[in-house]
């Protein structure tokens, strides 16, 4: 049994479209609820949609004039609803930002190709950096560190100016001096990237009473003439006791050749960056503009 087949049906729907200004009365809205609501129908399947009594009230509505056509209470409860909702502050999209050219420094623009697109170097396949004499455990606790060791699950292909400056670094550079540059740019340092001053620290150490740690004394006389001999003293009970003259053995944590190593690395490092730097700017990037910006010549004279 279909909609359309239910008593009276027919007529209230020729009227409703023969007479689109009318107004409706609460009972006129409840019938055209029960109409057009398919759960009413199915459980009222085997009922008179339009009784004597409700099609009275119809043809006395008209009539009156009383009546226009509107929407169903149905309709008209889910657009209050609708209209007590909260409105949403922002608007999802998912529309991708429009993409800009990146004005980099020569020194940022090394570390966006090795850093963060994860761009590597391929000189007959040996990758990373290290120095000559270094051990392989040291090699591997530092590729560990400055994340030349890529442990992740997956990884998609760098960009494709990343790869190019990958391919400027190799073709511009030595191949120890490349290897240098890729790892300083994915660590995001500079050779000289702290102040190193020299310190002088005690050569051991020995835990004292209270566990507080000291440095460890020696004899002072196994420096021979440039130490000093026992000397005497008279001790609480009176006594004169002869007792070895002590020192504390230092060293300096950073020797003046260590420094100056360090202050050449980075002097090398920078006129690495000059090279590149003329070197991209013969070769066309699609989004990285490498611009003049440079890191400091001298940073260990930046605090006199």
């Amino acid at each position: 049994m279909s909609i359309s087949s239910l008593p009276g049906f027919r007529t209230l729907l020729s009227l409703f479209q023969s007479h689109p200004t009318l107004q409706e009365t609460d009972e006129i809205n409840i019938l055209k609820t029960r109409i057009k609501d398919p759960l009413y129908i199915e459980e009222d399947m085997g009922k008179t949609a339009v009784t004597t009594d409700e099609r009275a009230l119809i043809d006395a509505a008209i009539e009156s004039g009383r009546v226009t056509y509107g929407p169903s209470a149905s309709m008209a409860g889910c657009q209050s609803r609708a209209a007590e909702r909260p409105a949403r502050e922002t608007c999802l999209s998912f529309a991708p930002e429009p993409r800009r050219v990146q004005r980099l420094g020569i020194k940022d623009a090394l570390e966006w190709a090795f850093g963060i697109e994860h761009a590597r170097l391929s000189m007959g396949g040996v990758g990373g950096y290290h120095l000559p004499g270094e051990s392989p455990i040291y090699r591997l606790i530092t590729q560990a560190e400055t994340g030349l060791v890529d442990t992740s699950r997956g990884k998609s292909r760098p960009a494709e100016d990343a790869e190019r400056i990958a391919m400027v670094v190799q073709s511009a550079l030595s191949q120890s001096s490349a290897f240098r540059i890729e790892h300083l740019a994915i660590a995001g340092a500079m050779p000289w990237s702290r102040e190193v001053a020299p310190r002088l620290v005690p050569q051991d150490w020995v835990c004292g009473r209270g566990g507080i740690w000291r440095g460890k004394v020696a004899d002072a006389r196994t420096l021979g003439s440039a130490g000093w001999q026992p000397a005497t003293r008279v001790n609480r009970v009176g006594r004169r006791v002869t007792e070895p003259v002590t020192y504390t053995p230092c060293r300096w944590t950073v020797t003046a050749a260590r420094i100056a190593r360090i202050r050449r690395e980075h002097l090398d490092w920078y006129s690495d960056l000059l090279t590149l730097r003329a070197a991209l700017n013969e070769v066309e990037l699609k989004w990285v503009h490498v611009t003049t910006k440079m890191p400091p010549l001298e940073p260990w004279r930046e605090g006199d």
